[in-house]
């Protein structure tokens, strides 16, 4: 064996140990990427999962926002009607009162006239009933006679 077989020969076995441990050392990265791609992996999946139901679970509190929301206007336009209704019962009331204060003040005026009249009415009463008894004195009772009462 000569000096250029032994070389080629130590150079071939070089070649097939670096090869040998290179495809052993690529191996064992390939695999530590591997299993590092893995965990990173399960890590971002599971942030997926819980940005996901957190996704759903704001869906769902947005949803019954919305429902509350609804139910809400429906009653703030229920109650909105009845301030209208109760708001045009008071004007009515209010026109209703008015009128009811003109007729008890017409009423009072009317009354107050009506006892005027029977005052008067009364006064000219007892006075024509004093003049016919003033008449009718001297012919049914002497004793008051107009000659008597000198």
């Amino acid at each position: 064996m000569d000096f250029r077989e032994y070389a080629a020969k130590e150079a071939a076995e070089l070649v097939a140990r670096l090869t040998k441990a290179a495809s052993t050392e690529a191996e064992h990265a390939a695999k530590s990427v591997a299993d590092e791609a893995q965990k990173t992996a399960e890590g971002l999946r599971a942030e997926l999962q819980a940005a996901v139901k957190q996704k759903m679970a704001l869906a769902a509190s947005v949803k019954e926002a919305q429902a509350q929301a609804e139910t809400l206007r429906g009653e703030l336009k229920t109650a909105t009607d009845r301030g209208e209704t109760v708001s045009r019962q008071l004007g009515e009331a209010r026109k209703t009162n008015e009128q009811l204060e003109k007729t008890r003040d017409q009423l009072t005026a009317a009354r107050d006239e009506q006892t005027r009249a029977r005052s008067q009415a009364a006064r000219g009463h007892r006075s024509v009933q004093a003049q016919r008894r003033a008449r009718e004195s001297p012919r049914t009772h002497p004793r008051r006679s107009r000659t008597h009462r000198l």
